[in-house]
């Protein structure tokens, strides 16, 4: 071997050995500063080994809960996602596992470059784990400690002063075995140490509580008591107590006050800041992906973020305004610096400030999956500022980015909601839109809300069959389990309600109002609109009834006769068919298949529905009238034409042997059938008159439900001027008329409610200087909208006023929006246009949903 290589060898060696006897010094001496190679050995191990392995297990638990956590689009999201899932705990598995290894790291690596990272990395556990002061302290020391990064001289004195208190310990330690004996007695004895202390704690905080209410000395109550005397107060020591008290309540109540005082001055500031733009932060440079990166500055943001969660907003924005002015701050923490700043303002309700920064936030992001997430935001704050243009503006650009498409769906609907609650769209495209939503794969979970905007959009768009079908669908989609099913039973409510299908709507307003929440001022109304529907349908059947009833009257003997037996014949038909199904095995499958086809075939079947509730098609309903025809006509023969069959006196036999407690059913025969259809029939001038009557009465109790119980002024008016053309001397004639004053006020018809006040034969109320002789406090919410309302019609609007405040004192208020528009109506007949307009545009903002608003914009209209 040559002298060249051996010495090459030899080199080679001597470096081995060199190195690996620096580790052995490190790992032997880790209390003192390592040499040169020792710190080479130390930050490699640290950064590719301890830190390396916790930053690991941190990003992917991260990522999984982000991947885990579902956001709520409905709501606000939270600026940042990845501090939303450290916030709410999601990822608190992994934390025990890296504060483990960072205090390792740290206990055995001190002076390495990345000692400031591990201590990061355990503060960012306990926040996550919500161990909010750990977080706090350890973020602060950072920040203070590692300002510059690892600073040698000052970890060798904590070293020396970590080595000499384990010296101790270790001394301790040995003690305390020798006194094993002693162990159990110590410890009883620090048992009740404890228990005394815990004891006299309570005792001193129950103290420092009623401090304040202390009973005062006699001393005390002496110079109390000469100090009133000089003041030329004559005091007993009972007085003089209750005096101090009283006093002592009101300071510790200014105290209070001054405090919460200077609490909101504080946020105010806080509120009214100059945005914080970071211009001072430096970029990493070219190579700085491979240059340490100081902890301290995440340490500043993270300590932030620690004090908006625990709000602690005053400190927060010391932080922040700090991080600001710090030249040295780096780019890479910008968005995060934004992003932070603008999730406290959102938690102060500033909106306009927390935009700014969203803004900024935009700017500073490079990911496009982040980017479009936070247009999204930013259309969110947009929208809750009233900026629905901006908001339009950011919304649309979220696809641009390519985000999760949950996040693209929810920003076009959220534009398409809101185009078509303004009225203002062009329908047709909408509906093209609409339909190609529907029409793709990755919309499948969100079909119901798609069909129950595209039902809008037809409604709109004047294709009423399309909308009835689309709302099916959508209702059909809800699965049962969707949050948005009433909501799609209030449009359809809504869109047979305005198509006059008032038997179709009317369980379509009760499904709404039990699924909606019971907070939502709209399942009042829904619930009111059920129950108005209700007798609306009931007096409409018995007009339809009545009315055809008394046509039929008149028909030549044949052509009735040949009208029942049809109608017989085609009775006994189906009841024979229904039998035969029944005992068949296929009526299992026509069922199925009716069922099946229950939506698709909705409005044939409510046709027929209709069909069979006429009067003349119900065998139940006409067969429910022979009770009331023996009372008429009783058993004796009859007389006139037709009458002159005996199938009535054979069905009233038949009837009357039920009665006696016959058990078997009997089925009934054609002529059972026959008579009774013939039953139902007003033949004589009495019950004839009783049948316009019975009309009269119903057309009457129509249309107070419209204009009393759900304020379709409209309708109610149209109803009662029916009754009144049809039936010119109605013995209902004042109730008519006070209803139709009272719709015309409503709607602003003033000189047309005055002129049905007078109709109606009813004084005006006089005025009693807008004092109510009955209190309002003693009355139900219905008897204080009744006096409201007369109020109003008497066109004693200030009255009306006053009257009207007291409802806000109702826990449930059906009338709400009711009493709103009264009272904006009443302000500007007692204070003018300009006051009315004011109020009326008020009444909008706060009731857009009511009917009411309509009355509102017409009234606005002709004011300009």
């Amino acid at each position: 071997m040559s002298k060249l290589k051996r010495l090459k060898q030899i080199g080679l060696w001597a470096l081995v050995l060199l190195v690996f006897g620096g580790c052995a010094s490190a790992r032997k001496t880790q209390q003192s500063p390592p040499g040169f190679l020792d710190r080479i050995v130390e930050n490699t191990t640290v950064r590719f080994n301890s830190y390396y392995n916790s930053n690991q297990l941190y990003q992917s638990s991260l990522r999984g809960g982000e991947e885990g956590y579902s956001e709520n689009y409905e709501e606000l999201l939270p600026v940042s996602i990845q501090d939303a899932v450290a916030e709410s705990g999601a990822v608190t598995g992994e934390m025990d596992q890296i504060l483990q290894k960072t205090a390792t790291s740290i206990d055995r690596r001190p002076y390495s470059k990345w000692v400031d990272d591990n201590y990061l990395l355990s503060g960012i556990a306990h926040y996550i784990k919500g161990e909010y002061d750990m977080a706090e302290d350890i973020f602060s020391f950072v920040t203070a400690e590692y300002t510059n990064g690892v600073d040698i001289e000052k970890v060798g004195n904590r070293q020396q002063y970590k080595r000499t208190n384990t010296e101790k310990l270790k001394k301790q330690q040995a003690k305390a075995k020798q006194e094993e004996l002693a162990r159990q007695k110590r410890e009883q004895y620090d048992k009740d140490k404890q228990a005394r202390i815990a004891k006299k704690a309570a005792k001193k905080a129950k103290k420092d509580q009623e401090k304040n209410d202390r009973p005062l000395s006699k001393k005390e109550q002496f110079e109390l008591r000469e100090k009133a005397r000089k003041e030329g107060r004559e005091l007993s020591s009972k007085e003089v107590i209750e005096e101090f008290q009283d006093k002592t309540k009101e300071e510790k109540q200014a105290r209070k006050d001054r405090k919460a005082a200077t609490k909101k001055e504080d946020l105010d500031k806080i509120r009214t800041a100059k945005t914080l733009e970071n211009k001072e932060s430096k970029p990493d440079g070219l190579l700085g992906f491979l240059k340490h990166k100081l902890a301290s500055k995440d340490a500043a943001l993270w300590l932030a973020k620690t004090y908006i969660t625990t709000e602690d907003f005053i400190s927060a924005q010391a932080v922040l305004t700090a991080i600001n002015e710090d030249e040295n701050f780096p780019k890479r923490l910008d968005q995060a610096f934004y992003l932070t700043n603008a999730d406290m303002q959102v938690r102060l309700n500033n909106i306009p400030k927390a935009t700014e920064y969203v803004q900024l936030a935009i700017d500073a992001t490079k990911k496009r999956r982040d980017k479009g997430r936070l247009y999204f935001v930013m259309g969110q704050l947009f929208e809750a500022n009233g900026q629905n243009a901006l908001a339009e503006e950011a919304f649309g650009k979220v696809r641009k980015y390519h985000p999760t498409y949950n996040t693209i769906y929810h920003a076009e609907m959220n534009n398409i909601r809101r185009s078509i609650v303004s009225e203002n769209y062009d329908a047709e495209e909408m509906v093209k839109r609409l339909k190609k939503m529907s029409n793709d794969e990755k919309n499948l979970e969100f079909m119901d809300e798609v069909y129950y905007n595209l039902g809008r959009a037809y409604s709109d768009n004047n294709e009423p069959e399309k909308a009835e079908k689309t709302f099916l669908k959508a209702l059909d989609e809800t699965r049962g389990g969707s949050g948005l099913a009433p909501d799609i039973n209030l449009a359809l409510a809504d869109f047979y309600y305005a198509n006059k299908d008032y038997k179709a709507a009317g369980p379509r307003y009760t499904d709404a109002s039990s699924g909606l929440d019971a907070n939502d001022e709209r399942a009042g109304e829904a619930k009111l609109k059920a129950e108005a529907l209700e007798t609306i349908n009931e007096g409409l059947a018995e007009i339809h009834k009545q009315d055809s009833l008394l046509q039929i009257a008149n028909l030549p003997e044949k052509e009735l006769e040949k009208m029942i037996r049809k109608r017989v014949n085609d009775e006994i038909k189906a009841q024979r068919q229904k039998k035969l199904e029944s005992l068949g095995n296929s009526g299992n499958s026509i069922v199925n298949d009716q069922q099946n086809n229950t939506n698709r075939n909705s409005k044939r079947n409510r046709n027929e529905e209709e069909q069979q509730t006429f009067y003349f098609f119900d065998l139940n309903q006409s067969a429910s009238g022979f009770s009331e025809f023996r009372q008429k006509w009783g058993d004796r023969p009859s007389r006139d034409g037709w009458r002159r069959y005996d199938y009535v006196k054979r069905f009233i036999a038949r009837n009357n042997n039920d009665n006696r407690g016959e058990s078997q059913e009997q089925p009934l025969t054609e002529d059972d059938l026959f008579a009774a259809y013939l039953a139902e029939i007003p033949t004589t001038p009495k019950a004839q008159e009783e049948a316009h009557r019975t009309i009269q009465e119903n057309y009457l109790k129509v249309g107070e439900a419209f204009v009393e119980k759900i304020g379709d002024q409209e309708n109610g008016i149209s109803t009662l001027e029916t009754l009144l053309t049809t039936y010119p001397s109605t013995e209902f004639k004042p109730e008519a008329y006070t209803l139709l004053s009272k719709a015309h006020a409503f709607i602003g018809n003033t000189q047309e409610a005055a002129d049905f006040q007078r109709k109606a034969g009813t004084p005006a109320r006089p005025k009693e200087n807008n004092v109510d002789t009955e209190v309002p406090d003693l009355l139900t919410i219905d008897e204080l909208y009744e006096k409201v309302f007369n109020a109003y019609s008497s066109e004693e609007y200030e009255r009306a006023i006053n009257l009207g405040k007291k409802a806000n004192s109702y826990a449930s208020n059906p009338y709400e929006d009711k009493f709103a528009y009264i009272r904006a109506v009443s302000i500007g007949k007692v204070e003018g246009q300009e006051e009315m307009k004011k109020a009326l545009e008020e009444f909008k903002k706060a009731h857009s949903q009511s009917p009411l608003t309509a009355e509102a914009d017409r009234l606005l209209q002709q004011m300009k």
